[in-house]
């Protein structure tokens, strides 16, 4: 039930299978967790330097795997650039999951020992079904 939303994986990988947690964009799942206005402020500051970074790579992934799919479907397959693109797309999902790893510890290195505990029970409890996302749109059927 409810409404259906893009997956990512645990670590908040795009194109992974599993739940995805936290904005979409591979942070941690924050809510109900008691954060600091220090936090707070150095959590927005982090997630604005590093969207730009994270959707340049993403774009440029989408670029290779459109440019692939043309080379797929050429009146002449040319298996030399198929592997090329292959490699550049291996390349740059090494570059995208090294943004994503150093986002989240950046994110990680911003929360206390107990804050991390509760984000990574909330995390298994997700994956496990024991706690249900809450619908992005709640807060709006609240106000109804």
């Amino acid at each position: 039930p409810g409404t259906w939303r893009p997956h990512f994986g645990e670590m908040g990988f795009p194109g992974m299978h599993g739940r995805h947690f936290g904005d979409h964009c591979g942070g941690f799942p924050f809510e109900g967790i008691d954060l600091s206005d220090e936090q707070i402020e150095k959590i927005m500051e982090l997630r604005q330097e590093s969207f730009a970074r994270l959707a340049h790579a993403r774009i440029d992934m989408g670029d290779l795997r459109r440019r692939l799919m043309k080379e797929l479907g050429a009146e002449k397959i040319d298996r030399s650039k198929i592997s090329d693109l292959t490699q550049q797309i291996k390349d740059q999902r090494s570059i995208l999951t090294d943004l994503m790893v150093e986002k989240l510890t950046a994110h990680a290195e911003i929360l206390t020992a107990e804050q991390r505990k509760s984000i990574r029970m909330k995390v298994m409890k997700r994956r496990l079904g024991i706690e249900a996302e809450p619908d992005e749109h709640d807060d709006e059927r609240d106000d109804e």
